[in-house]
């Protein structure tokens, strides 16, 4: 039964009439192995098989833990307040340089918030794909435009607060890396596949 669950019904079978060949490959002549010998040939059918079911348990158990942490890492996006965030900064916001951008949506304010959690929301899938925890190919899947455009409305803006922090010494700008890289990352993976 708990054979069962872990391996089609035909490798069963397989796995079976392999030990029974191997039990009768050993007939020498008219005599037939003793006891001891058949039961040693079981015996490590029997270990093939128990290693057969635990290397198709643990994939079986790494898809689903897989699939787990990927419901729990897109989820942010499926949030509304996220998706209304992302969507002021690449729809609706409008600004002519880094001063203007600082006086309509600086730290004192609430598009503040929207720009750094959806910042932070796509820092944290570059920093995944850029440590290879997570497949390029699987955020491309996903929703490649929501970092394409968002770093591509915001690059000019990012790009001199960069330029500032270092100019200041500061070396808090990581986040940015992040984000930019998954952004080329995803333009190069989308090229690959036009």
């Amino acid at each position: 039964m708990v054979l069962e669950l872990c391996f089609p019904s035909f490798l069963l079978k397989l796995v079976v009439s392999y030990m029974l060949k191997l039990v009768f490959l050993f007939f020498v002549g008219d005599r037939i192995l003793d006891i001891a010998s058949i039961s040693a040939i079981v015996a490590a059918g029997s270990v093939v098989v128990t290693a057969l079911a635990i290397i198709m348990q643990s994939r079986k158990a790494e898809k689903t833990r897989k699939t787990e942490l990927l419901a729990m890492l897109f989820s942010p996006f499926n949030d509304p307040v996220l998706v209304s965030h992302w969507n002021d900064i690449v729809n609706h916001s409008e600004w002519k340089d880094y001063e203007d951008y600082s006086k309509k949506y600086g730290q004192n304010n609430i598009e503040a918030s929207k720009f750094i959690s959806t910042a932070s929301f796509l820092n944290s899938l570059g920093l995944l794909v850029r440590m290879h925890l997570l497949e390029t190919d699987i955020v491309q899947r996903w929703s490649p435009e929501s970092c394409i455009w968002f770093w591509e409305k915001m690059e000019p803006i990012i790009q001199e607060a960069i330029r500032r922090l270092k100019a200041m010494g500061r070396t808090d700008y990581g986040i940015w890396e992040n984000i930019e890289y998954l952004y080329k990352e995803l333009k190069q993976s989308l090229q690959v596949q036009q």
